[in-house]
């Protein structure tokens, strides 16, 4: 398990190092005046390269450490799952719709995470 941990802390910091690189890398552009909510999160400031690089630091923190995996993966969720309903609320509201593909994807690693939590509890981890 913590294998998998560590890759998924991985990922994530993958995720937030493409997310410091060119715009190109992580959306295609829209007609002019729209903006996705991925977008306008990201205006506040580096949310996503945040998010998914303090989840993936705590996951493979704890997966060296063999500690704090069930509390690393409840992160993991938290910032998966805020990314992939931003990601499908927003093409939703948008015109054309938006892909929403990564979006669902990003739910489901939200729910990996939730079954590596249960993995971790039922062996004391």
């Amino acid at each position: 398990m913590r294998i998998v941990s560590l890759i998924m802390g991985l990922i994530s910091i993958s995720v937030g190092v493409i997310y410091l690189g060119p715009s190109e890398w992580v959306r295609r552009p829209l007609p002019p005046g729209q903006e996705t909510l991925v977008v306008v999160i990201e205006s506040i400031g580096p949310v996503w390269p945040v998010v998914f690089m303090v989840t993936g630091a705590l996951l493979a923190s704890a997966a060296v450490w063999g500690r704090w995996a069930v509390g690393a993966h409840i992160v993991g969720i938290f910032g998966w799952m805020f990314y992939g309903v931003s990601i499908i609320s927003g093409s939703v509201l948008s015109e054309p719709p938006a892909p929403i593909v990564f979006g669902v994807v990003a739910i489901g690693i939200a729910g990996i995470h939730f079954g590596m939590t249960r993995a971790h509890q039922e062996v004391g981890g």
